[in-house]
C-alpha cells in the first residue's frame, strides 16, 4: 500500500525519480469523478480505499518509522486492482529526527506543514510533527471522501485564515446532510481530528474500527458469505459470470473477498492479494509490506 520506488537518475538535466505507475489515477479523481476515474465511487470502494490508506500509513509509522506529513487525496494513487497507495514523500520526516519545533515553512506560510487544508493544528503552531500529524490529515481526507467536496469550501477564507482558525479556534469541516450510511464514519473522523494529538487514535486502532464498521453493516454491501469453500473457486465463479463491464466484475470480486474476511475465512498477505484456507482460518504469508495486527 506504498507506491513502489524503482530507481533514480541524478545526472543533470535528467534528475528524476522512477516510481511504480498506477494507471487508475488518484483518489482525488475518484472523489470528484474526473475523467481519469475508471469506476463508480461506491460505498464499498470508499471503504476499501480507507482501509488501504490505513494499512499504508501503519506500515510507514511502525516499520519505516516515517511521517508522511502531506497526506491528501492527490497523494493517494489507485492501481489497476483498485488498491489505494500512499505516495509523495517530498516533505516526509524520519521519526527519530523530528524535533519539538520547526522553523521551516512552505509557500503558504504554514510552518513545517504540507497542504494547509490538511495540516494539523500543532504543525501550524510549530509544535512539531509526529505520527498523529498524519492521523489528523487522514481525518480531513476521510471527511472529503464521505462528503465529496473540498474541505471548508463553504467558507470565504484564504488558506492562511483557515490554518489560523484550525489552530486557534478549533475550526473543522462541518457535518453535512448526506446518505445515512456515511455517518458510520463520523466517530472515526472526529476522533482523528482532535485538537490534542495525544488523544487521536493510531492507524492500527483506526484500521480495527474500519473492520468493525464493515462487520457490523454487511447488509450495506449486499454480499454473501463464502464460508467453507475455496475463495479461488468463488472468485472464479464471479469472473465466469457474463459481465460486460470489467469494473463491475472487479467490484463483485472485491465484495466476495470482503465478506470472506468478515466471516473469518480470509486474510491479506499485505500485497493486495489474499490467502484463504479451507478450514476457514485465513492467514497471511508474512511477506507483505503492511501489518494488520
Amino acid at each position: 500500500y506504498i507506491v513502489l520506488f524503482i530507481g533514480a537518475c541524478i545526472t543533470e538535466p535528467n534528475i528524476c525519480l522512477i516510481m511504480e505507475f498506477l494507471e487508475n489515477g488518484s483518489l482525488h479523481d475518484f472523489i470528484y469523478g474526473t475523467p481519469k476515474a475508471c469506476a463508480p465511487y461506491t460505498l464499498s470502494l470508499m471503504h476499501k480505499f480507507l482501509m488501504d490508506i490505513c494499512r499504508g500509513m501503519k506500515y510507514l509509522h511502525r516499520v519505516a518509522n516515517v511521517v508522511q506529513n502531506d497526506l491528501k487525496p492527490s497523494n493517494l494513487l489507485i492501481d489497476k486492482n483498485f488498491n489505494c497507495k500512499v505516495c509523495d514523500f517530498g516533505i516526509s520526516r524520519i521519526n527519530s529526527r523530528i524535533t519539538s519545533s520547526s522553523n521551516s515553512s512552505n509557500s503558504s506560510g504554514v510552518g513545517g506543514a504540507g497542504t494547509p487544508l490538511y495540516t494539523a493544528p500543532e504543525v501550524i503552531l510549530k509544535k512539531g510533527v509526529t505520527e498523529k500529524t498524519d492521523v489528523y490529515s487522514f481525518a480531513i481526507v476521510c471527511w472529503e471522501m464521505v462528503y465529496k467536496r473540498v474541505p471548508y469550501s463553504e467558507k470565504e477564507l484564504s488558506n492562511l485564515e483557515i490554518a489560523f482558525c484550525v489552530a486557534k479556534q478549533h475550526l473543522r469541516p462541518a457535518r453535512l446532510e448526506t446518505e445515512s450510511e456515511n455517518f458510520l464514519y463520523t466517530d472515526i473522523i472526529e476522533q482523528c481530528w482532535e485538537q490534542d494529538p495525544l488523544v487521536r487514535p493510531s492507524f492500527s486502532q483506526i484500521l480495527n474500527d474500519l473492520h468493525s464498521i464493515y462487520q457490523s453493516n454487511l447488509d450495506l454491501w449486499n454480499v454473501e458469505f463464502a464460508r467453507k469453500q475455496s475463495l479461488d473457486s468463488v472468485i472464479g465463479g464471479v469472473r465466469d459470470v457474463d459481465m460486460v463491464d470489467p469494473v463491475a466484475q472487479r467490484s463483485a470480486v472485491y465484495d466476495v473477498r470482503m465478506s470472506a474476511r468478515a466471516s473469518g475465512n480470509y486474510a491479506d498477505d499485505g500485497r493486495g492479494s489474499a490467502i484463504f484456507s479451507e478450514d476457514g482460518r485465513g492467514s497471511g504469508d508474512g511477506r507483505g509490506s503492511a501489518i494488520d495486527a
